[in-house]
Formats: structure tokens, C-alpha cells, sequence
């Protein structure tokens, strides 16, 4: 679907902090900056797409961008949007040996409860953030804030 690659890429590509003030908006300006984009740096955005996607999968094999909905182990059987653009967002941040560590760790897998379980920024917990006014400023970049620090948090200890 076009609009979860191009939410993806407005997160990936531009400053959300600094820049986003609608959804819509927002993906209008990565669609400018995206057509006037080098070749050589859009095929670096594809390469780094690449491999986060393969990261995901590989961290959550059968579960990839699906919602915990009981905080604990029962996944949604639908991908959801929200989750797949800070998901892809926040790991195309990271660098190749980054996104290498994590696959080689169980510890995404054992930390990733408590992500919907106990993290917050705001008052608002990740799955808020996830499911409920998602075009939201405050709960747009408080899933990416809070996914960025689960990140962060994981890494400390691979």
C-alpha cells in the first residue's frame, strides 16, 4: 500500500519534530523532497529500506508490524499502519551493525512486551500512541520518541 511506504518515508526522511503538523501535510512534503532527491540517495533510502524490513522480519518472524493487543504474546492479524511506519522509521536510523545486533540478540524478543506494557512519554503509552488519534503531533512523536528509546534500551544490552 502506497500510503504505509510513504508515511515510512516522511518519518524516515524528514524531521517529524521540526516539520510535522498534519498528516497530510506531512506527506505532501516528502513526496516534494523525495522527487528532487539525487538518484544515488534514493537508492541508498532503498537499500536502507531493504535491510530494515528484513530486520523486522527477522525480530518478529510472524508478527512483523502487528499490534500486541494483550501486551503479553496475542499479536493482530492485521498489519498496522501506524506500527509499520515508526517500526521502519526508527530502525532505518539505525546503523547496518545496529540493525546486525539486534537479529543476533533474543533480547528484542524478550524486551518487546514491555514496550506496550510499561513505556510512556507524556502520559501516553505506546499503544495509545499506536491506535487511538494517530494523526495526533503529541502521539505522532510520542510512538516514534518511545519506539526510538526501546531501541536504545535493547541496544545497551547486545
Amino acid at each position: 500500500d502506497r500510503e504505509f511506504v510513504n508515511r515510512y518515508l516522511a518519518f524516515y526522511v524528514l524531521d517529524a519534530e521540526e516539520s510535522y503538523r498534519s498528516m497530510d501535510l506531512f506527506l505532501n512534503d516528502v513526496l516534494r523532497v523525495l522527487n528532487r532527491m539525487p538518484d544515488e540517495h534514493l537508492e541508498a533510502v532503498f537499500e536502507v529500506s531493504q535491510d530494515s524490513l528484513r530486520t523486522v522480519e527477522c525480530l518478529l518472524p510472524q508478527h512483523a508490524f502487528r499490534r500486541l493487543v494483550d501486551g503479553q504474546s496475542v499479536f493482530s492479524r492485521h498489519v498496522n499502519k501506524t506500527l509499520f511506519e515508526t517500526m521502519m522509521a526508527q530502525m532505518s536510523k539505525l546503523s547496518y551493525e545496529q540493525r546486525a545486533a539486534l537479529c543476533r540478540s533474543d533480547r528484542f524478543r524478550a524486551e518487546y512486551p514491555r514496550l506496550w506494557q510499561e513505556m510512556s512519554v507524556d502520559g501516553l503509552t505506546f499503544d495509545q500512541c499506536i491506535v487511538k488519534s494517530t494523526g495526533d503531533r503529541r502521539r505522532v512523536l510520542g510512538r516514534h520518541i518511545i519506539f526510538r528509546r526501546f531501541l536504545e534500551n535493547v541496544l545497551e544490552g547486545v
